[in-house]
C-alpha cells in the first residue's frame, strides 16, 4: 500500500512558518549586526559585600552577638561603603566596625584605624595580630587630627559611638572644643568632594547642655547637626536604624539601659560639598 501524502495545506503551513523564521532573523541581523543568541544559562548574581562580611564565620562570637543591637548591615548601607572605598575610622577600639569596614572596601581598599595613645597600650595586643590579618588596615595612634593622610585620598570617615568625647570640653564650656574643629578640619581636608562624614552616637534629649549629656556619655542630635554644618560639611540623610522609644535621652545607658546596645543612637550622614 503507497504512504499516505501529507495534506498541501499543513505542507503550506510549513513552509510559510519557515518563511517568517527567515525573515524575522534577518531583521535582526540588520537591525543588531549579530544573529540572534540562544539563551544560556542566568549570570549568578554577585554576593552583596556587606552582607557577606556580616555573615563572615571568622568574626568572633562577641562581635557577632552584638549584630541585634548595633544594625551593622544597615547602618554600612545607609553610608554607602562598598568595595575600593578609602576609610579613616576615628577610635577603631578593638576592631568591630574595622573588621566589617575591610571585608566589604576589600582588598582594592584600605582602611586607616584610629586610635588614642591612652587606650593603645589595652588594645594592641588584640588588634595588631588582626590588622596583619585583614591586610587593608593601617594603624594610627594619635590624636584623630593629627592624621597627615593625603589631601581627599578618603570616601569616608567614620565616627562611631565617640563624638560624646568629642562634643564637650571642661574648659571650652558650652562651645565645640578647639580639639574638635581641629578634627573637623582635618576631615574636611581628608574627604574626597562629596566624601561622607558618619556620625552614630547615643543621643541626648535635645536642649540638654554638653556638660549633661556628656555625662551621659550622649551628645544631643540638634546640637551635633548645627556643630558640624558650622565647619563645613552638609547633612543630607539620617537614618532611624537604631531608634528606641523606651529609652528617654536622659540617662548614663550603661547604668540605666537592660542591656548592652539598646540605647537609642542618631545615625548622621554628611559630606563635603563638592564645590
Amino acid at each position: 500500500m503507497p504512504e499516505p501524502t501529507p495534506n498541501r495545506n499543513a505542507r503550506g503551513l510549513i513552509v510559510l512558518a519557515a518563511a517568517i523564521a527567515v525573515v524575522i532573523t534577518l531583521v535582526l541581523v540588520t537591525r543588531t549586526g549579530t544573529p540572534p543568541q540562544e539563551a544560556g544559562p542566568a549570570a549568578t548574581p554577585e554576593p552583596d559585600p556587606i552582607a557577606a562580611a556580616v555573615a563572615d564565620p571568622s568574626r568572633p562570637e562577641d562581635e557577632r552577638a552584638r549584630d541585634a543591637g548595633r544594625k551593622p548591615d544597615r547602618i554600612l548601607a545607609f553610608y554607602g561603603v562598598a568595595p575600593g572605598m578609602h576609610i579613616y575610622e576615628i577610635a577603631a577600639g578593638s576592631g568591630y566596625y574595622t573588621r566589617l569596614l575591610s571585608h566589604v572596601v576589600g582588598p582594592e581598599g584600605h582602611i586607616v584605624a584610629q586610635n588614642s595613645e591612652r587606650f593603645w597600650p589595652r588594645l594592641k595586643d588584640r588588634v595588631e595580630p588582626l590588622y596583619a590579618a585583614l591586610g587593608n588596615v593601617e594603624p594610627f595612634i594619635g590624636d584623630p587630627a593629627d592624621y597627615a593622610g593625603e589631601p581627599e585620598s578618603m570616601d569616608a570617615v567614620f565616627v562611631v559611638l565617640i563624638w560624646h568625647h568629642m562634643h564637650y570640653d571642661p574648659d571650652a564650656g558650652e562651645v565645640l572644643p578647639a580639639r574638635t574643629v581641629r578634627f573637623l578640619d582635618t576631615a574636611r581636608r581628608l574627604l574626597k568632594p562629596g566624601g561622607t562624614l558618619a556620625i552614630v552616637e547615643h543621643e541626648a534629649a535635645d536642649g540638654t547642655t554638653r556638660a549633661e549629656s556628656a555625662g551621659w556619655h550622649r551628645a544631643p542630635k540638634q546640637m551635633t547637626i548645627e556643630d558640624v554644618t558650622a565647619h563645613g560639611f552638609a547633612l543630607v540623610a539620617e537614618s532611624d536604624a537604631l531608634t528606641n522609644p523606651d529609652d528617654d535621652l536622659r540617662n548614663y545607658w550603661r547604668e540605666a539601659l537592660p542591656k548592652r546596645d539598646s540605647s537609642q543612637r542618631f545615625v548622621l550622614k554628611f559630606v563635603k560639598p563638592a564645590a
